[in-house]
């Protein structure tokens, strides 16, 4: 039996959802997290930009995009390299999930919880 932590609702053949720390959880309670609490929970840091600090968005930086994030600004920091929130908003769920380092899966038969018949 598979079923979302945040909303308990059964994860059924077909549905993606990300493994999180051996948590199952679905894509629309991940998708309805504001990024804030979002990449914490994924285990990485959230974070403001403070005075003095020069901080790049590496998919910005990617893109010909070299100006550091203005002071004040929010974003994300994994496996140390920051990502602004738009870069963060562009990204498909999956692959955050992934860069993140958890798993992304599609349910099999064997994730059908007893007594399910949908």
């Amino acid at each position: 039996m598979t079923y979302c932590r945040s909303c308990g609702e059964p994860i059924i053949p077909g549905d993606e959802y990300a493994d999180i720390d051996g948590e199952a959880w679905c894509e629309g309670c991940l998708d309805d997290l504001p990024l804030c609490v979002l990449i914490p929970k994924l285990g990485w840091e959230w974070k403001t930009v403070q005075e003095g600090e020069n901080v790049q968005c590496v998919d910005c930086k990617c893109c010909g995009d070299t100006e550091p994030l203005p002071v004040g600004t929010e974003y994300g920091e994994i496996d140390g390299d920051a990502f602004c929130e738009e870069c963060l908003e562009d990204t498909p769920l999956s692959d955050l999930v992934e860069r993140c380092g958890h798993d992304w899966k599609t349910a099999s038969e064997e994730d059908i919880p007893d007594g399910y018949d949908g």
